[in-house]
């Protein structure tokens, strides 16, 4: 064998194991991506008016998923959930983006533009101050609303009341269907805006 064969063989050679760790960095990548995109950040276009004015149509946000592994959603934030089970949904595949009223474990009445809570420290119901609205936005129901929720069940509703598919419609959320909540606005860019615990979009304005 010449001098020829040899170098060729050895470029080769050498070609072959660039391409096997190239194909090894490609797969390591997809991995990383499918974990983070399973279990920590997901992201999410806003559909619909039913959050204004806290998240428009169109907003491209980020969510993440590892609060909820570790801790109980809270009432008055802000999540997106799995929302195939309702009939107001486009497709099985769909997700929707809604604000935390109810908790396990209690009662959501709406009667007269109040939305009331009953539970062990209230049991006789206690009216939300929901400063996250508009001023002008009332709360309405079909007819006076009640809904008791079971222990892994949440109430749960738009913050543009008027023009929101939620709890009110379909009855309460399971906690199963609940994806994350958003941490992030990355579009439109004028708007741009990471949620600290001080500039959250559950904390009451």
């Amino acid at each position: 064998m010449n001098n020829t064969d040899t170098t060729s063989k050895e470029k080769s050679e050498i070609i072959f194991k660039e391409a096997l760790r190239f194909i090894r960095f490609v797969l390591i990548l997809a991995i990383l991506f499918w974990l983070i995109r399973s279990f920590v950040m997901q992201p999410f276009v806003v559909r619909g008016s039913s959050m204004e004015s806290t998240f428009s149509n169109g907003d491209y946000v980020i969510i993440e998923k590892l609060s909820y592994a570790f801790g109980e959603p809270q009432r008055g934030e802000v999540i997106v959930f799995q929302a195939g089970f309702t009939e107001a949904a486009p497709s099985e595949n769909s997700f929707y983006i809604k604000r935390i009223i109810g908790l396990p474990g209690e009662t959501v009445r709406i009667r007269n533009g109040n939305v009331i809570v009953q539970n062990r420290e209230y049991p006789q119901g206690k009216i939300l101050s929901e400063r996250y609205l508009d001023d002008r936005v009332v709360t309405r129901a079909r007819e006076d609303t009640r809904v008791n929720l079971g222990s892994n069940e949440y109430f749960v509703m738009g913050d543009n009341r008027p023009n929101s598919s939620d709890s009110r419609i379909w009855g309460a959320l399971k906690e199963k269907y609940i994806v994350g909540k958003p941490i992030v606005r990355v579009y439109p860019f004028d708007d741009f805006q990471i949620f600290t615990e001080k500039n959250a979009p559950e904390k009451y304005r």
